[in-house]
């Protein structure tokens, strides 16, 4: 007799979802037939590509962080210069204009 490794997707027949059974293999392939269970290969395989797409994801996302924080500190850059060119215009010395004074001797002519 040949069996097969399935894992369940529902509750059925006194078998857990989500548990993995070795079941006679006519009776592993109608649960498949009637999407029941899955074969152990394919649960496999689909816990790798979900793995696999976590994975890019993950990364995608430590990008965008990556990028924002860049962003975020290229800002503050900018910040900081606008408000120190700011402190310098305010202490830069301006020049007053005087009157002349009256002066003692005149110019002759």
């Amino acid at each position: 007799m040949s069996t097969i490794v399935l894992i369940m997707n529902k509750d059925f027949d006194g078998r857990k979802a989500g548990h993995k059974y070795l079941i006679e293999k006519s009776l592993g392939v109608r649960y498949i037939e009637n999407k029941i269970a899955v074969p152990l290969s394919v649960h496999l395989d689909n816990q790798a590509k979900e793995k696999a797409a976590k994975k890019v994801a993950d990364e995608a996302a430590a990008e965008a962080k990556a990028e924002a924080d860049e962003a975020k500190a290229k800002a503050d850059e900018a910040r900081k210069a606008e408000l120190l060119k700011k402190k310098e215009e305010a202490e830069m010395e301006k020049a007053d204009s005087k009157k002349a004074k009256f002066r003692a001797k005149e110019v002759k002519k």
